[in-house]
């Protein structure tokens, strides 16, 4: 994990989001890639609470379409690409000094980081060439963990351009400024969604 993790920091994409990194090898012959299957060799579902099998079928799902969308086919026999990803989630907490005179002199606040890993492998060679993280920070006050999760594995892609078969990238799939209004039009509903939950909360109380 830590070896990923530091190949990570070798590239980030200046028209990307700052939360998104990802790495890409050079000559990779994307004409000879067409069917994939999926793992995680880490996450087991049994070991997992209700709401994290959730966030999984969510992570998955939304993978599967973006693989649909570039014409890729699933299959476990044989498959040409091995798409791998991993989930790491850490307890953090953060302390503020305050040098007024009213309030405590320090604050501290504790989040979630998360980050979800995304490889890509060629089966046949078993060498990955394509590998991207996404800095989810998840905090309280976020959207909820499906839309965040959807969000991520959507912007996660926006770095694959690559259709099923062919050599060439396809610009209409790494459109950043079209995929950005569609995800920050999906968070603005969110929050309305939630502030309007909120309300009626307050109000049965």
């Amino acid at each position: 994990m830590i070896y990923r993790l530091l190949l990570l920091a070798f590239l980030a994409s200046s028209c990307a989001p700052k939360a998104l990194t990802y790495l890409m090898e050079e000559g990779v012959r994307f004409q000879e890639f067409q069917t994939y299957r999926l793992i995680n060799t880490k996450l087991e579902r049994t070991n997992l609470s209700k709401e994290g099998r959730e966030i999984i079928d969510v992570l998955e799902a939304q993978i599967r379409k973006e693989m649909k969308i570039r014409g890729y086919e699933e299959s476990n026999l044989g498959p040409d690409l091995i798409l791998r990803y991993d989930i790491a989630t850490n307890q953090m907490t953060e302390s503020t000094s305050n040098f007024s005179p009213y309030g405590p002199p320090v604050t501290t606040r504790t989040f979630l980081e998360s980050v979800i890993i995304v490889d890509l492998l060629d089966a046949r060679k078993d060498k990955m060439f394509f590998q991207a993280s996404y800095d989810l920070k998840q905090e309280s006050k976020q959207l909820k963990k499906e839309y965040a999760t959807e969000d991520a594995i959507s912007e996660i892609f926006y770095s694959y351009p690559y259709r099923a078969g062919q050599k060439k990238p396809d610009e209409t799939l790494s459109d950043w400024k079209t995929g950005r209004k569609t995800i920050k039009a999906r968070r603005k509903v969110e929050k309305k969604e939630a502030k309007k939950e909120e309300k009626q909360r307050e109000k049965a109380q």
